[in-house]
């Protein structure tokens, strides 16, 4: 096919001379990663058990590294205990077990950080070395979880309470570090995260039947709260030898410049908010208007925390009812605290085209003792796909989740033959409290952790209406 045509001893179709005629692409790698897996469960008596798990890794990402780890190895030990089996409880204490975990899993980091590698530009048709210098001492990124819990059941296993509490940190987190355009690159892999999640999940539930009539009510609640412990303070630029030293990383910018920013700092959370965009003053703390249109001015000042794309908790409450073969389900869920950002609400408001423009035509907006017409304002505040913290709105919403109706026919009616069920189910039917311009549940990008609660132009959460049948023999 040819020669080498740029790179010596670089070893990829691409490198190959074709003489013009055609070029061969080759855009995909493979990755492997081999496995062993080992478990243990004992048990004592009935009521003491204990399960060890362990696991080691070889994945094909590591083998430049010269860190010393090409595989990683993560176990995980459980032990549980039912008191209710070891001594007497009251008879109202139906049920009473202690749970403790702790577990550590294992992840690589993706492949060609820890070697060089060069990419090819179509227009140029021309190799060059990827902006980012490798770092060959990158390690696995390690999690590790520790977990308690209690599992209780009283009243004659009438009612029943799940509480859990875990907490976890995760390190060698793998972040870019910038270097001085002199170097050559962009930044370099470094490795220094450390992110801690602490929470607590509870679930308490209650059933009982009166003369044909059933009830089943559960409700659940679940708290999080993650903390940035470390970014990448006190660790070694690879290229400079110089302490790398980080107040900050900025991971998503959520619309066009000017808009909110994703930004990581020590004692932060993973979904912090900050702007520096603030209305224009004059020397007394007023906003400055223009004197010909009175319109007002945005500048760049300092970053501020405005809020978070994370949850402080989620709620949930299922209620079933039953009578003589007919069954009503309801479920509430409800998500309370964090952020969302709203950019089709600040296009629809430049444009004119929404509801909240159509009032402010109407009212206009007083600042600093004048009048600003909406489009005055809009086409300050509303520019690109928003500025500043004019489009951040509160994500807490409670709705009805799902609601169906079910009806048992009776075997008998069927000849003994089977049980079928026929049933009518709708999903997401009522949006009950919700201050954003959307449904603060939507995802923009199911990969990317820094690009949630962010709306632009997406496709509305949908109303299901359905019909079920289920026939059981």
């Amino acid at each position: 096919m040819g020669d080498l045509r740029d790179i010596i001893n670089y070893f990829t179709l691409e490198n190959l001379t074709t003489d013009g005629y055609y070029k061969v692409t080759q855009d995909i790698y493979k990755r492997q990663t081999q496995s062993i897996f080992g478990n243990v469960e004992l048990g004592y008596n009935n009521y003491l058990y204990l399960t060890v798990t362990g696991r080691n890794d070889w994945d094909s990402a590591l083998a430049h590294s010269l860190s010393g780890d090409k595989s990683f190895f993560y176990p995980s030990v459980g032990l549980s205990t039912i008191v209710s089996e070891m001594a007497p409880m009251p008879q109202w204490f139906s049920f009473l077990k202690v749970r403790l975990s702790y577990t550590s899993v294992g992840n690589s980091y993706p492949p060609y950080l820890t070697k060089e590698f060069y990419t090819y530009d179509d227009q140029t048709t021309l190799w060059g070395a990827d902006a980012y210098y490798p770092n060959r001492y990158l390690k696995p990124e390690i999690t590790n979880s520790f977990e308690a819990g209690l599992d209780m059941n009283f009243l004659a296993n009438k009612v029943n309470l799940n509480v859990t509490y875990y907490t976890s940190n995760t390190k060698n987190q793998t972040f870019v570090a910038n270097l001085a355009s002199t170097t050559g690159y962009e930044g370099v892999y470094v490795q220094a995260g450390n992110v801690q999640n602490r929470g607590v999940e509870a679930a308490i539930g209650y059933r009982n039947n009166w003369r044909g009539f059933g009830w089943e009510s559960n409700a659940t609640f679940a708290y999080n709260k993650n903390i940035v412990k470390n970014l990448a303070n006190g660790f070694t630029n690879p290229v400079t030898g110089e302490p790398i030293e980080m107040e900050y990383i900025d991971k998503a910018t959520l619309g066009s410049t000017g808009s909110p920013i994703v930004r990581l700092t020590k004692g932060g959370t993973m979904g912090d908010i900050y702007t520096n965009r603030e209305f224009l003053r004059d020397d007394n703390g007023y906003i400055y208007l223009d004197y010909n249109t009175s319109t007002p001015s945005l500048v760049n000042g300092e970053y501020r925390k405005i809020g978070t794309l994370t949850p402080k908790s989620h709620a949930g409450w299922r209620n079933s009812f039953g009578y003589k073969g007919v069954r009503l389900n309801v479920l509430l869920s409800g998500r309370f605290g964090g952020n969302v950002v709203s950019n089709t609400q600040a296009y629809l408001d430049y444009y004119g085209v929404s509801k909240s423009s159509a009032k402010l035509r109407e009212t206009g907006v007083s600042m600093a003792g004048k009048n600003v017409s909406a489009e005055n304002y809009y086409s300050v505040v509303a520019s690109g796909t928003g500025q500043g913290a004019f489009y951040v709105y509160k994500a807490t919403n409670i709705r009805l989740q799902e609601m169906s109706i079910e009806y048992t026919i009776p075997r008998k009616w069927l000849g003994n033959v089977a049980d079928i069920t026929v049933g009518f189910v709708g999903n997401n039917l009522w949006m009950i409290y919700c201050k954003a311009p959307f449904d603060p549940e939507l995802v923009a990008s199911a990969s990317d952790t820094y690009y949630t609660g962010v709306d632009y132009f997406m496709m509305p959460s949908l109303r299901n209406l359905g019909f079920s049948v289920k026939i059981q023999f």
